[in-house]
């Protein structure tokens, strides 16, 4: 299901989130937030967990700085990361995370991989794409403008969706093939295959103007 958002940048955002005015990235579903009362349907954001650390191929250096090698999350047994400069893995109140979108880089190889930190010269990063949080409490109500209230994004009313039987039109290919740091050939191929059924989709149903404006400007 694809959603257009419109938002409000971070000023000043900070350049290991690739900029484009985005905070640092919260992890929203990740086993960690279960004890700190996150649900489905109303998650609790904590800071960056060690597992979406190591999916953003974080170094090792870059992990120490806010992660305690030495101690684990008793019910999930992980280690055990903070918020950057604090020693609360609980987003402050007043952090920019709470109140703008954060985003943080994915890369391939990670398909079926034990994932380590991603320290040179050994470690192979293919760029391919972002994850990304909307904190709830700046999210705009459905008939507000952006910025009213303080609002910082809002989900736009149209939405497309697509299909598995869509994906295996277009060349999905369903058996899981693991990804190694030399071959990433078959997760490359369903990546493929995802933008060909996009494609077709935009034959079939076009964004309004607006959406298109969003989409091209966070391509830019």
């Amino acid at each position: 299901q694809e959603f257009c958002v419109e938002y409000t940048p971070l000023p000043g955002s900070p350049a290991k989130n690739n900029g484009d005015g985005f905070s640092f990235y919260l992890s929203c579903n990740s086993d960690e937030t279960s004890q700190y009362g996150s649900t489905a349907v109303s998650p609790r954001c904590i800071c960056q967990c060690y597992d979406d650390r190591l999916l953003s191929h974080q170094t090792s250096s870059e992990i120490a700085r806010d992660c305690r090698m030495n101690e684990t999350i008793p019910w999930v047994n992980e280690t055990v990361c903070n918020c950057p400069g604090t020693e609360s893995p609980i987003p402050h109140e007043t952090s920019n995370s709470t109140m703008y979108i954060g985003r943080s880089p994915i890369y391939l190889p990670y398909v079926g991989v034990s994932l380590h930190p991603c320290d040179p010269p050994d470690c192979v990063s293919i760029p391919s794409g972002f994850n990304y949080h909307f904190p709830n409490a700046s999210s705009c109500e459905d008939d507000a403008d952006l910025g009213e209230n303080g609002c910082t994004w809002k989900r736009l009313p149209t939405a497309r969706i697509l299909y598995g039987s869509d994906l295996i039109a277009n060349g999905w290919n369903r058996t899981f093939v693991p990804d190694s740091p030399l071959n990433t050939s078959h997760t490359e191929r369903n990546i493929a295959a995802f933008a060909r059924a996009v494609k077709k989709l935009d034959a079939l149903m076009t964004l309004p103007n607006e959406c298109q404006q969003i989409k091209a400007e966070s391509r830019g």
